[in-house]
C-alpha cells in the first residue's frame, strides 16, 4: 500500500477509537502508538493560462453555459457548491461586486455541471 493510503487508514481509525474512548467502550486508542509513515508531497504544476483558455473556447463552442461556468470558476476561484449556490441577488452590478457565500443553496435539479 501507498503511505498516503496508510496514513488516510489511520486517520480513520485513530478517530473511530477516539470516539470509542469518549463514550468509554474502550480504555484505549492502540492508534495512538502506531507510527504511520511520512509521505512527502509533489508539487502540482499549474495549468497554462494557454491551455485553460483553450479549454473554455472549447467549451463555449459546445454549450455557452458551460463555457460560462468554467470562466466564472476561473475568474473567481469560488468553488463548485459555491458558484451553483450563486444567486443574482449575491451580485452588484453597480459596485462590481459579488457576495461570495459559502453556502450552498441548490435546487432540487441544478443546472450546474
Amino acid at each position: 500500500m501507498k503511505p498516503s493510503t496508510i496514513r488516510g487508514i489511520h486517520s480513520i481509525l485513530s478517530g473511530a477509537f477516539a470516539a470509542a474512548q469518549r463514550w468509554e467502550w474502550t480504555d484505549r486508542n492502540p492508534a495512538e502508538s502506531a507510527n504511520p509513515p511520512t509521505t512527502t508531497r509533489r508539487p502540482v504544476p499549474a495549468t497554462s493560462p494557454e491551455d485553460v483558455a483553450t479549454v473554455i473556447a472549447q467549451a463555449r463552442a459546445r454549450n455557452a453555459a458551460l463555457g460560462l461556468y468554467l470562466w466564472l470558476v476561473v475568474v473567481t476561484g469560488v468553488r463548485r457548491g459555491e458558484l451553483c449556490g450563486l444567486q443574482i441577488r449575491d451580485i452588484d452590478l453597480d459596485r462590481g461586486l459579488g457576495a461570495r457565500r459559502l453556502q450552498l443553496r441548490r435546487p432540487w435539479r441544478s443546472a450546474c455541471p
